[in-house]
């Protein structure tokens, strides 16, 4: 069964409002990495991890669920193609 990340996204409040946190400068460089790889594994993956590890700490204790630094990864990924996917209507 695939998970649903931007459902995982909505309940547990995440949002992408800084592209800096993922090493990038713009939408045009996440449009270019888009394409490059559409499961955008060509941004370094130390990005992900500190943030994911950073939410964790944060919120520890009041998520609605249990979710692991891999989830987080996929929500992020998610929600980045998201914003190049918007970009593109």
């Amino acid at each position: 069964m695939k998970k649903d990340y931007k459902k995982m996204a909505k309940d547990l409040g995440i949002a992408i409002t800084n592209l800096s946190l993922f090493g990038l400068k713009s939408k045009e460089e996440l449009k270019r990495k888009y394409q490059e790889d559409k499961h955008l594994n060509n941004i370094p993956l130390k990005y992900f991890t500190s943030l994911a590890i950073s939410y964790l700490a944060f919120n520890r204790g009041r998520l609605p669920y249990p979710v692991s630094i891999g989830e987080l990864t996929c929500i992020y990924k998610e929600l980045l193609r998201e914003i190049v996917e918007k970009e593109s209507i």
